[in-house]
């Protein structure tokens, strides 16, 4: 799926990092000296991968929207050849959709820290993780929402997440596998019958001190298959980007993209000649100075998937740095092999079932969606911190208030939150048997499913029968609403 489609369509998972936990002190201390360490490890990487998307966040914002799709009724109709039409474009692509692409990498390490982390710190958790062990367990939600639509119908059986940690000397590896596979899809949604394939590494110094490298990929059996994969290189500053997605139809007899990946010969016309929809291929610096950034991003386009289409002469220009960046890209991030549903997790008498498979999924959505306003751009995730400040500065906006409704709907809804303090995943609970929900409204528009582009956002708290909306910037609230519905 293309992580626009995974990002649509996963999962278009779990697929290929807010700065989620906080790091204890580890100065002096070996990464690996504890036996239960390596949420440490994860944890600092994704601080790193969020350190790097507060650089990239710099450069966007509601002016740098993402370009809209490629259309044939925008393009020039000049044809290169008398009896072929030309189809494809190459273009550049805006950081502000690099940092959409990116989200999907993040995702997939916050499900997977979210299981290091919660499982071992949280007491309310059973079946503490441990490394070179399986855990499973259902995990319905999805970066789609029409996905999330699909797996409520209650014909179509919760899809299953399978999570495996390793350690070897200078590495934490891991690999997170969702399998969809059931009865119901096989007959009636066969293309949504399938696994998907994750690959994650932290490289990490021979002091065990720092992560030097983190690599993450994802493969997904879909139509004629799909992947995504990057690599972060700290040592070198540079960060890399690759993915392809599919046409949406189904082309029995074409190898699969694994094959080419592996072995090493995937090249701009493999895409062509397998009739996929396109590849998307980036580089940066990694930097805090965002003039330093020197990011270029190409994306090939394919409109009919055919095999002798050809580029549109305006876009011919972009032919030759597109194919270099391709290659550059593709010999650095193939290092992580991209694995398929023969290497998918299996289960045995030793797999561990947990029952917060389902809350990772739905934190790793949490903690990657964005917003990019006039205000800036950052995560939309309000943490616990954030939101106990929150909760604070409203109780005193009503404190000399008559409007006891509200008070007492802040009173409530901050004992909504209490409830959950030992397993937070940014939402509240219940509080005298009445669900508190936290969300948020906008007005302007969602692209990816990851970023909100909009002037104003609000954070939102509500039950059936009431509503109250905030904005929340710098750690100071503004604009307060409470309502009945």
């Amino acid at each position: 799926m293309t992580f626009k489609r995974l990002a649509s369509f996963l999962l278009s998972l779990i697929m290929c990092v807010s700065c989620l936990c906080e790091v204890g002190c580890i100065s002096n201390q070996s990464f690996l000296e504890e036996a239960n360490d390596s949420d440490i490890v994860m944890n600092q990487a994704i601080n790193k991968i969020d350190d790097f998307n507060k650089t990239l966040f710099t450069l966007v914002n509601a002016q740098n929207k993402p370009e809209p799709e490629p259309s044939a009724n925008t393009l020039s109709c000049v044809k290169l050849y008398s009896d072929i039409g030309p189809d494809h474009v190459i273009k550049t692509r805006s950081v502000a959709e690099t940092v959409s692409k990116q989200m999907n990498i993040k995702y997939v390490y916050e499900i997977v820290n979210y299981v290091l982390q919660t499982s071992r710190k949280n007491k309310d958790y059973n079946n503490k993780f441990k490394v070179n062990e399986t855990y499973y367990g259902t995990a319905r939600k999805t970066i789609s929402g029409s996905l999330n639509a699909l797996f409520e119908d209650p014909n179509v059986p919760d899809p299953i997440l399978k999570i495996q940690a390793t350690r070897d000397k200078y590495h934490l590896n891991f690999t997170a596998d969702w399998d969809w596979r059931n009865t119901y899809l096989e007959q009636n949604l066969p293309a949504y019958n399938v696994v998907i394939c994750t690959n994650g590494q932290i490289e990490y110094d021979k002091n065990k001190k720092d992560v030097k490298k983190i690599r993450m990929n994802w493969f997904w059996e879909y139509g004629n298959s799909e992947f995504m994969s990057s690599l972060f290189d700290f040592e070198n500053d540079e960060f890399y980007f690759m993915s392809t997605y599919n046409s949406g139809e189904f082309h029995p007899g074409l190898e699969s993209f694994a094959t080419y990946y592996n072995n090493g010969t995937l090249c701009p016309q493999t895409i062509i000649e397998q009739k996929n929809k396109g590849a998307w291929v980036v580089k940066s610096n990694i930097t805090t100075n965002a003039s330093n950034l020197n990011y270029q991003s190409y994306e090939y386009y394919d409109f009919d998937t055919s095999t002798e289409g050809t580029l549109y002469s305006e876009y011919e220009q972009n032919r030759e740095p597109y194919e270099n960046l391709f290659s550059e890209v593709y010999n650095k991030v193939k290092e992580l092999p991209l694995r398929t549903k023969e290497d998918f997790i299996t289960l045995d008498n030793n797999s561990v079932l947990i029952d917060y498979m389902n809350d990772a999924a739905l934190y790793g959505i949490n903690r990657s969606r964005v917003v990019a306003n006039d205000n800036g751009t950052r995560y939309v995730y309000m943490d616990e911190k954030d939101l106990t400040t929150a909760f604070t500065q409203i109780t005193n906006y009503y404190h000399e208030t008559p409007d006891e409704a509200a008070k007492k709907f802040v009173f409530n809804a901050k004992n909504a939150f209490n409830s959950v303090k030992n397993n937070y995943i940014g939402d509240l609970g219940y509080f005298d048997n009445i669900k508190y929900t936290l969300s948020y409204e906008h007005n302007g528009y969602e692209w990816d499913n990851w970023i909100v582009f909009c002037e104003t956002l609000k954070h939102k708290i509500y039950t059936e029968t009431e509503t109250l909306l905030f904005e929340y910037n710098d750690g100071v609230v503004s604009n307060v609403i409470y309502t009945q519905n």
